[in-house]
């Protein structure tokens, strides 16, 4: 408080040293709160001149404007475009075109394969009572579209090329089933501990990132299923994937 402010308990004498008043035998505060004795008033802090520490989004000490922030998909600082997340091409549900349209009864799959023998998936004409149903943007496959040969082990293949993109922001999200139900998923021969449920109900599977075993190129994902118990069907309803590019 200075001499010339009104405060609680009226006027400060100017010979008495109060609370905010001039010391005794000295001169009076400069007006602003903390001024400095004998020196220049503070400067303003709403509505007037910057303070040295300027605020955010104003201008620093030293008088230049602050740099802006690198937000994702915009630029950083030095104005070149940060890297964006970008899909993963060429990951299809089982059982579409290149379009994603569901394909014919009797029709090869191009994007699935058997490991052995080596063929080209076929879509699944026989459906069991108890199967999630197949739509108009995904089917079951198999060996055979009458999902034969029974009580066999076989391995369905996929695969997708990745390039431009930072392998260890790579991530895959999966909704399938399974008939039996798989015993092995594999990233490009590897096993990544993960399973389709069985054939009554989907489940979901997240291959995360910075996993080791993305490549640039070429890569590929196998299913490996064991019909023990008479049918076998692979339904792969969702793949979707995701990288931030280089």
């Amino acid at each position: 408080m200075t001499v010339d402010d009104a405060g609680a308990g009226g006027q400060l004498e100017g010979n008495e040293s109060g609370s905010g008043g001039a010391p005794l035998g000295g001169a009076a505060e400069q007006p602003g709160t903390g001024g400095a004795l004998g020196g220049a008033p503070d400067v303003e802090a709403q509505g007037g001149t910057a303070d040295a520490g300027a605020a955010i989004g104003g201008t620093p000490q030293g008088g230049a404007p602050e740099a802006p922030s690198a937000g994702v998909g915009g630029e950083n600082a030095g104005g070149a475009p940060s890297a964006a997340v970008v899909s993963i091409p060429g990951l299809f549900r089982t059982g579409v075109d290149d379009a994603g349209a569901a394909l014919p009864n009797l029709s090869a799959d191009s994007h699935w394969a058997l490991l052995a023998p080596a063929q080209a998936a076929l879509v699944v004409t026989f459906i069991q009572f108890d199967w999630v149903p197949a739509s108009p943007t995904y089917r079951w496959i198999w060996q055979q579209a009458d999902a034969r040969p029974f009580a066999v082990t076989r391995t369905l293949r996929t695969k997708f090329t990745l390039s431009g993109v930072k392998l260890n922001t790579v991530t895959l999200s999966v909704e399938c089933a399974a008939d039996d139900g798989t015993s092995v998923i594999a990233l490009n021969g590897q096993s990544l501990g993960l399973a389709c449920g069985a054939w009554q109900a989907l489940s979901t599977f997240t291959i995360p990132a910075n996993n080791p075993n993305f490549v640039e190129g070429e890569n590929t994902l196998d299913f490996t299923i064991n019909a023990g118990g008479g049918y076998g069907g692979l339904l792969v309803t969702k793949i979707t994937g995701t990288a931030v590019s280089l």
